[in-house]
């Protein structure tokens, strides 16, 4: 049983959960990197490593958020990303997993490697993929879209928000600060100081620092935004905790209602650079130097950047800390049946990825 669920027996009984990760994904300590800085321990937990099939953060919600989809008895999941969306990717793989179909409303980005190979991958599970001109029609498409779906399937697919945060999914971050709580308890590492992680939909920093709360540990997080202030911001992250917190505890009423203070955050901007999707020179920078001494690839667009903030970080506080970063891309090999689609039957646009 996962810990959440162990710990609210009410939680288990109301919110149905499908297991599709293979948490608890472990703590390692950068033993090469932590030389590097005058005194700092420096950890990384492997949640690149946390699926059954497609690693990264996205998993843990989508445990919470399909389950509730076939429970609420839908045949179809809708989300919406940029163009290399790792959350449609995983939405699309495990939705093709748990016997629904996907719909992915997609809008431009700077095109990139990763991109193409997440945009193959996509139309390989077989999901619709749909092309949104800008984010400000994707509100417009996806209610178009929404309506030809119920015609179609004879029931509303089931919405998941961008990042998988709602309340729902971010249960799946708050059950993950339960699982860290016990590998701290159990010695696999010390308490951390602070935890990095990057800031985008917020869903997973949010759902784990109600979990840390919820698990009687004061542990502030490090948030390194990557995504325009409109979508990541201290306004918005306050109303998704609350927001995840009011809906745990209506499912199970001895799950104590929180508040988020100052020392909990700090919101880290100096990583976004030049915008969504661009790399900045010092996440590969730090990219580059984490590989060449542990072997572990970071992505540019996310987790590189929120790298690039504990990187800085450990050079410019001298006190001795024991910091952890929370690795949020998957690293884990696909099948090869998800390595093999043509980008020629993909929309329009989508297209031009392949061809620039």
């Amino acid at each position: 049983m996962i810990p959440l669920l162990h710990h609210f027996s009410l939680v288990e009984k109301k919110l149905p959960h499908l297991r599709l990760s293979a948490c608890a994904t472990p703590v390692e300590y950068l033993k090469e990197f932590s030389k590097t800085t005058d005194s700092k321990k420096i950890y990384i937990k492997r949640d690149d490593l946390s699926g059954t099939v497609y690693g990264g953060n996205k998993v843990r919600k989508l445990e919470f958020l399909l389950a509730d989809a076939k429970n609420r008895g839908a045949k179809r999941v809708i989300t919406s990303g940029a163009a290399g969306s790792n959350h449609c990717l995983a939405t699309a793989v495990y939705a093709q997993q748990s016997g629904l179909g996907a719909t992915l409303m997609l809008c431009g980005q700077p095109n990139s490697q990763s991109v193409r190979a997440n945009l193959l991958t996509m139309h390989a599970t077989g999901a619709q993929i749909r092309f949104c001109p800008s984010w400000e029609q994707l509100s417009q498409s996806l209610e178009n879209e929404c309506q030809k779906l119920q015609k179609t399937d004879g029931v509303s697919p089931y919405f998941i928000p961008p990042g998988g945060s709602s309340p729902v999914g971010a249960a799946g971050f708050v059950n993950a600060g339960f699982e860290l709580a016990e590998q701290i308890r159990g010695g696999d590492i010390a308490c951390p100081d602070r935890i990095f992680l990057p800031l985008g939909t917020m869903g997973t920093a949010a759902g784990l620092l109600l979990g840390l709360k919820a698990a009687g540990l004061a542990i502030p997080l490090h948030l390194v935004r990557v995504v325009p202030s409109f979508i990541a911001n201290e306004t918005a992250f306050g109303a998704l905790f609350s927001q995840t917190n009011q809906y745990l505890h209506d499912l199970d009423s001895s799950f104590r209602i929180f508040t988020v203070n100052d020392e909990d955050c700090f919101f880290d901007h100096s990583q976004y650079g030049d915008g969504y999707g661009v790399p900045s020179s010092w996440g590969e920078v730090v990219r580059e130097k984490l590989f060449g001494l542990e072997k572990i690839v970071l992505d540019l667009v996310y987790s590189a950047k929120a790298f690039a903030g504990l990187s800085l970080y450990a050079s410019n506080f001298s006190a001795k800390e024991t910091l952890l970063f929370w690795h949020t891309k998957n690293s884990k090999h696909l099948p090869e049946r998800l390595n093999s689609a043509d980008y020629s039957s993909l929309p329009l646009p989508l297209k031009d990825y392949f061809l620039q």
